[in-house]
């Protein structure tokens, strides 16, 4: 701990008084640093000011910091006295051996100090000399150093000096400027006062009232004009300091009829008692009244104010009739008038309560009604007086059961109305009207019993009761009514005669006694954009006009600065002969409906903000969905080709050295193990596929009327041989009650059949396989049919079966590696099944076997819907001459081996290219064309094909490839293709494709207008209803593009137009109207004749509407 001196407190007040901590550096302080240095020959030199936990280098020499903490400060015992400090050897002296000052930058030595102080004890910093080796430092030298202190305290008494010059202008300065701020006050007061003042004086005279102030001698200090207008007397008479005794005398003289109020004084003139009350009324000789207010001053004098109360008078008078009328009526109608505040506590209850409801009046002030109302009608009744109290309902209406006071129910029409204070305009209570209709319900309840004899007197009387009714209604609501809302109501001249409490307290005033011209500048009225509205303009100064005003708006602003909305109506008002007699004016607040459908508004847009936000993020997401779609597409795409076109060559060949008639025992062997190897990767890419299809929802099921038999031969003729290489017996078995013709998809059916059979077969090793159809009748007139699948295989483990329909998964890692497979089978018939409806499910012991099964609902197909199925006559084959377009080599030979063996001629090209200049030179009834080959691909070379003219340009082409996904055969109909075949293509597939198309060819029969396989594709991606709408949609455009008015198309037009309709006809299958859009595209854009083309694909699209609407319609 370092030491702290005894009034440590004063001395930091002194340094902080001193004001020098923290100020910038000073050359004379710097320079006795320097001196120092070179004095006493030492590195370092410092004058510092110790503060609470710091020292602060003010000049320094030797040293960059700019201080230290306290703790490790030597200063911190120089302050402790007035002799200086010395410390010969700092690493040799207890107190600072460890100081971080000495084991560390900056190594101090040698260490000397003065303390520095400009009043006695009160030692505030010091001047140090530092060195890095030990040294003596003799008197002499401590001499010299007490003179150097003497420097620096001679600055800071000159530093000290400086300071309190710098306050004592400072004090100067602000004394100044408050001098300054006092005289501008000062003005400004007075110029207030004779604002103030002329305000004043301004304010009095244009008073609506005449006001006087007297002193205690009864002379006039201030009167206004509007005083002198309302007495009827001159202005001159009215001068300041002018005697009401005076006055009263020069009128007697002149014999004037004007003359001042009796009592106008607080005495009379001989001083005697008052002559009258602080606050009188004063009839004028014109028949009008004046209010007079006396209020004495503390001088003795007074201010008399003077009020023209003519027309408030009247107006209260009218009140009073008003009220008088209104309690007669209520007194005297047989209706029940019950008046009750908002906690629906009865405050006023009519005496025909007791005639209606035996009740005294007296009894029922403070009840509530849902004392009375019938139980099964209560919660209604509490839902209409929720409405009312909670100010969500003005008026309602409903009828209901009260209890009499001898415990009978009585029927009643309620009329419920709420009702306002006349000062806030908020909601006090509601005005129920009661009528009892006990008769009137007696009577509808005879009228619906009584015999048709008396129907017709006795709608009669309803008829009447209810017109009687609807009159009494209305009258009432038309009484009640005015109550509710605003209303003014003016004379002939325009003179407003009548005012409710609703119309004033809407102004937020007691009254409106000014003329229509004069409403305006009064009571602050606005149009609906703020502008100060034309008296003119008002809705009741055009009726006093003669005008009916409708749904008038214009803006209120109150005493109090609040600001309504009001909505009104106006209208003239006629006496006898159609004479106008005046006009009235109905008006009420329509501010809070206003800001309501701001409000409203500027949710509506908020919203509209937040679903625009929406409608872009579900966009983007849209996008990259469809991004990822677009990528798995590709992948399948290039997945599929580069398996299948391997794939060709190893099935073919494999086919082909089957059918060899010398071939080994052994090498057949082989042959088939090959072709079953690659067949079984080409199911896996087919699985993938279809998978994908089903995933992806483009699988769309079909329905055509098949064999059964058919069915169930076909899968088992193409199992049979696998089973019998394994030596297992399959059974068939096809119940009596199955139908022999259905209607349902039959590829699928096969396909999910197919599958179950080859896993029985390839989990069985020894034993048999059956395979039994049988059916049930469903409620619809449908057929169920019931396919199941046995064996005496390896069985499925119970804890693994779980699994089996899921995609990718086997009931064992080890299948795969025992059997193979993708895993996709079962989860491809479950898909397929679940989409024609059906269901599929399995039993299974291990170790003994497995039964699949499957059933699906299938429509029965009458004989007159059957197809030629079972009477198709076989193909005859005929020699063709083909050309066959295939760059790889295996390709070639397979194909030519193929084909050459079915007896046709072949010549093979490598390339597009080559294939167009054969085509061109030599006359083939078929081309088979490669999709993917370099240079020239088998695209690009059909499109140059279908330009040729002549019989080239129409020679049938079937693609040969690997692209089979639908939007790959899609476009290879685009480009003029008739038809393909896939990679890797089976034999008698190839052979019948190529009799298909050349004898088309031979026979001269025209290429069809729409490729069936194509538009079957198309059905099965979008669906049958959206392909409806997309032919109905290409109709439209093919009669807008190419119909009558088309002729008149110049050749851009022209050439837009069959551009636009290429795409769209092909992706649907009308491949030969899209092959001549493209010809007469090709000719526009050339520059040639394109006359003949074009006519010839308006007749080819007049073709295709007719066709169109056929497929539509089937």
């Amino acid at each position: 701990m370092v030491p702290v001196p005894v009034n440590e407190a004063a001395r930091l007040a002194e340094l902080r008084r001193l004001a020098i901590f923290g100020t910038p550096r000073q050359p004379h302080f710097d320079a006795v640093c320097r001196l120092a240095c070179e004095l006493f020959a030492v590195p370092i030199a410092t004058i510092a000011f110790v503060e609470a936990d710091r020292q602060w280098f003010k000049a320094s020499c030797g040293v960059a910091s700019e201080g230290s903490s306290r703790e490790d400060a030597f200063c911190s015992y120089t302050i402790m006295s007035d002799a200086p400090f010395i410390v010969a050897d700092a690493a040799a002296d207890p107190r600072f051996a460890e100081n971080a000052l000495v084991v560390s930058e900056p190594h101090i030595r040698f260490y000397a100090g003065l303390p520095l102080s400009l009043r006695p004890d009160l030692r505030i910093g010091t001047l140090c000399l530092i060195d890095t080796v030990p040294r003596d430092f003799p008197p002499e030298q401590v001499a010299r150093l007490r003179d150097l202190g003497e420097i620096v305290v001679a600055h800071l008494r000159l530093h000290e000096s400086a300071n309190a010059h710098a306050a004592e202008l400072d004090a100067q300065r602000r004394v100044a400027e408050a001098l300054a701020l006092a005289n501008r006050a000062l003005a400004e007061r007075e110029a207030d006062l004779r604002a103030t003042k002329d305000l004043l004086r301004n304010t009095i005279d244009r008073m609506d009232q005449g006001l006087v102030v007297l002193d205690a001698g009864q002379r006039i200090r201030v009167a206004n004009a509007r005083m002198a207008d309302l007495l009827d007397l001159p202005p001159a008479l009215l001068h300041e300091g002018a005697a009401l005794a005076e006055i009263r005398r020069r009128q007697r003289a002149r014999g004037d009829a004007a003359e001042l109020p009796p009592g106008l004084c607080p005495v009379s003139e001989d001083g005697s008692e008052p002559q009258s009350p602080p606050v009188f009324d004063w009839p004028r000789p014109d028949g009008g009244v004046l209010e007079v207010r006396r209020s004495p001053l503390h001088d003795g004098g007074s201010v008399v104010v003077f009020s023209d109360v003519t027309q408030h008078r009247l107006a209260a008078r009218a009140v009073q009739e008003s009220e008088r009328t209104f309690r007669l009526l209520a007194e005297h109608t047989t209706d029940i008038i019950i008046w009750s505040d908002l906690t629906t506590a009865r405050r006023y209850v009519s005496p025909a309560v007791t005639t209606v409801l035996g009740y005294d009046p007296a009894a029922l002030l403070g009840t509530r009604p849902l004392d009375f109302v019938h139980p099964g009608e209560a919660d209604a009744y509490a839902g209409i007086l929720g409405d009312l109290t909670a100010g969500r309902a003005e008026r309602a209406l409903t009828t209901q059961r009260y209890r009499h006071r001898d415990g009978h129910w009585v029927w009643l029409e309620i009329s419920f109305r709420l009702t306002h204070d006349a000062r806030t305009g908020r909601p006090d209570g509601y005005v129920a009207s009661l009528r009892d209709i006990s008769e009137r319900r007696a009577m509808e309840e005879a009228l619906r019993e009584s015999d048709a004899r008396y129907r017709a007197l006795v709608e009669h009387q309803l008829r009447q009761a209810r017109e009687h009714a609807d009159f009494t209604a209305t009258t009432s609501a038309a009484i009640l009514g005015q109550l509710a809302e605003g209303v003014i109501v003016t004379d002939g001249d325009g003179r407003i005669i009548l005012v409710n409490n609703a119309a004033a307290a809407i102004h937020g005033t007691s009254r409106l006694d000014v003329p229509p011209d004069a409403y305006s500048d009064t009571y602050h009225l606005f149009t609906e954009d703020g502008q100060p509205h034309p008296p003119e303009a008002l809705p009741l100064a055009r009726a006093v006009r003669g005008e009916v005003v409708r749904d008038a708006c214009w803006l209120i602003r109150r005493p109090d600065g609040t600001e309504i909305r009001a909505v009104g109506n106006a209208q003239p008002l006629f006496g006898p002969a159609d004479a106008q007699i005046g006009a009235v004016l109905t008006l009420r607040d329509d501010t809070a409906r206003a800001a309501a459908e701001q409000s409203l508004r500027d949710l509506n847009a908020t919203l509209s903000q937040h679903v625009a936000v929406r409608t872009r993020e579900v966009e983007a997401a849209r996008e990259l969905a469809e991004a990822g779609s677009r990528a798995k597409s590709d992948f399948l795409a290039a997945m599929s080709h580069e398996i299948r076109t391997p794939l060709n060559g190893v099935i073919g060949y494999a086919d082909l050295l089957q059918e060899e008639p010398g071939l080994s025992p052994a090498a057949r062997l082989h042959a088939d193990r090959i072709r079953s190897s690659g067949s079984a990767l080409l199911t896996i890419v087919n699985d993938i596929l279809d998978f994908s299809k089903i995933e992806a929802g483009r699988v769309e099921i079909q329905s055509e009327p098949f064999l059964v038999s058919g069915l169930v031969e076909g899968a088992f003729a193409i199992v049979r041989g696998s089973a019998e290489a394994k030596g297992l017996a399959v059974n068939v078995t096809v119940a009596s009650e199955v139908p022999v013709w259905v209607s349902g998809d039959k590829a699928r059916l096969r396909q999910v059949l197919l599958n179950l059979l080859n896993n029985a077969i390839k989990f069985t090793h020894r034993g048999w396989v059956d395979l039994s159809v049988a059916s049930a009748p469903c409620p619809d007139g449908r057929v169920r049919l019931h396919f199941a699948v046995s064996d005496t295989g390896v069985g499925i483990p119970a804890g693994r079966r779980h699994r089996l329909f899921r995609r990718f998964s086997q009931a064992d890692a080890s299948i795969s590696r025992d059997f193979g497979g993708t895993g996709l089978g079962l989860a491809i018939s479950k898909s397929l099944v679940d989409l024609m409806a059906g269901s599929i499910g399995f039993e299974s012991t291990e170790g003994q076997g497995s039964r699949f099964w499957f059933d699906v609902p299938l429509p029965i197909v009458p004989p007159d819907a059957r197809s030629d199925e079972a009477s198709a006559a076989p193909v005859i084959r005929t020699s063709h001459h083909l050309l066959l377009a295939e760059d790889v080599p295996l390709n070639q030979d397979l194909a030519c081996l193929i084909l050459r063996g079915a007896g046709h001629t072949v010549d093979v090209v490598g390339d597009g290219a080559e294939a167009v200049a054969a085509v061109r030179t030599n006359s083939y009834d078929l081309v088979l064309m490669d999709v993917q080959m370099p240079g020239v691909d088998g695209l690009t070379a059909t499109r140059r094909i279908r330009a040729l003219d002549g019989a080239a340009g129409r020679v049938p082409i079937v693609a040969l490839t690997a692209n089979v996904l639908p939007q790959q055969v899609a476009a290879l109909h685009a480009t003029g293709m008739d038809g393909h075949v896939g990679k890797p293509f089976r034999k008698d597939a190839l052979l019948a494709a190529v009799e298909r198309w050349a004898l088309r060819r031979m026979a001269g029969t025209p290429r069809p207008s729409i490729d069936r396989e194509v538009y079957e594709e198309t059905s099965g991606l979008v669906g049958r209803e959206r392909m409806r709408d997309m032919l109905a949609m290409l109709a439209e455009e093919l009669g807008q593009r190419f119909g009558p008015a088309s002729v008149a198309h110049h050749r851009e037009r022209i050439a837009e137009d069959a551009h636009a309709m290429i795409s769209a006809t092909s992706m649907i299958g009308f491949s030969s109207l899209a092959e001549t859009c493209r010809e007469v595209e090709d000719a526009c854009r050339s520059d040639g004749a394109y006359e003949h083309r074009f006519e010839a694909l308006r007749a080819r699209a007049a073709e295709t509407i007719a066709e169109i609407e056929a497929l539509r319609a089937a």
